[in-house]
């Protein structure tokens, strides 16, 4: 009798909590935010001034930073310098152009006979090279008249030593007297080197001397030629285009220094500072972070779920999200995404979710810790 109360009163204990208890886990979780955003300025500069500190709540257009402008500001002033020198520059280039071509006008019947009389020396200096190629010239004819002469004695002295020879070997004549004959057989041949070398030599002079002179009338007659486009248009459009791109340098650097104060812009309605690089005084390149906002009206749960649980998990499971700061509290959420891959955290294989929530008292705050009870 007592077995079957005792019984009773279990099955009753069942039957009144619903003869079930839920599959439950807690897992720790980090509240973030969906969007971050890096402030950098474009040019170098130097901070001035820093409004804002790490961790400091922010809104639509609270200053951030003030910038030091003074270095932008000073190549500016350079530029300025630069473009007017260089509209000086293309002025007197025109100038000179207009000037250039009045005289060229002026002068046209002077440049044209000029341009006659050396036509005519190039073309004489062209016969003449032709005649110095050919040894055609009156010295370099004088010179191989006489070296022909010269090979005529050269081969009557070898006809004399050869019968002279013959007396010698004789007993003719003596040693001495055979020697006479051969020294003038070498002075002979020398002296045929000698002027074979002497108008080789001359020829070359005529060669250079002419080719030196055709050069100069050449590029007399190339300046007279081009009188006119001492300056010419393609010039000018170089410089021009060197104005042109000074221009769009200035106009370049203006645009960026509109406002010493850098600001939160709408991208963010509300955020926090969560990260300085700077600080007060010290030099920025340009694309260098000065500091990083997050949103923090666009927050979400990241946590880990043990692989061996994600069983029976999936995206649109209803968790309960409890605050570490005020575990009191309770608020619900929805797992919204689910990564595919497990990695390994603290020795363990976990699957990284994203969990979004509610929480109209704003319980939570970027980087907050919470436990996340969820059920399967």
């Amino acid at each position: 009798m007592k077995r079957n109360f005792i019984f009773f009163c279990v099955f009753s204990f069942l039957f009144v909590s619903g003869c079930s208890v839920n599959d439950y886990k807690i897992i720790s979780g980090e509240v973030k935010s969906h969007k971050e955003q890096e402030i950098s300025v474009n040019i170098p500069v130097e901070i001035e001034e820093i409004y804002v500190r790490q961790w400091q709540d922010i809104k639509l257009g609270d200053k951030l930073v003030k910038l030091d402008l003074s270095e932008i500001k000073r190549q500016i002033t350079d530029s300025e310098n630069q473009l007017k020198i260089a509209n000086l520059e293309l002025e007197q280039m025109q100038q000179t152009m207009v000037q250039t071509n009045k005289n060229y006008k002026d002068n046209l019947n002077t440049v044209q006979l000029q341009q006659d009389v050396i036509n005519k020396q190039i073309n004489l200096l062209d016969n003449k090279m032709k005649m110095a190629e050919s040894n055609e010239l009156p010295e370099m004819i004088q010179i191989q008249n006489n070296i022909s002469a010269t090979e005529k004695a050269y081969e009557r002295s070898q006809e004399e030593l050869e019968s002279n020879l013959a007396i010698y070997e004789s007993g003719g004549i003596s040693e001495y007297q055979l020697k006479v004959y051969k020294d003038n057989v070498d002075k002979n041949k020398e002296q045929i080197e000698d002027l074979k070398i002497s108008l080789e030599s001359l020829k070359q002079k005529y060669i250079e001397d002419i080719k030196q002179a055709l050069l100069n009338y050449r590029q007399q007659l190339y300046s007279i030629k081009n009188l006119e486009s001492d300056i010419d248009d393609t010039q000018i459009m170089i410089q021009k285009e060197k104005i042109l791109q000074i221009e769009s340098k200035i106009e370049s650097l203006k645009s960026k220094i509109k406002d010493k104060d850098i600001v939160v812009n709408n991208t963010i309605n509300n955020g926090s500072i969560v990260e300085i690089n700077v600080k007060k005084g010290s030099s920025v390149a340009a694309s260098q972070t000065i500091l990083s906002i997050i949103d923090t009206e666009d927050l979400y749960i990241q946590a880990y779920l043990p692989e061996y649980y994600s069983q029976g998990v999936k995206v649109g499971t209803e968790v309960v999200i409890i605050p570490l700061a005020n575990k009191s509290a309770q608020l619900s959420g929805t797992i919204k995404e689910i990564s595919n891959i497990a990695i390994q955290r603290d020795g363990e294989a976990v699957i990284p979710i994203k969990i979004e929530y509610k929480d109209d008292d704003k319980l939570l705050h970027p980087s907050f810790g919470v436990d996340v009870k969820i059920a399967r």
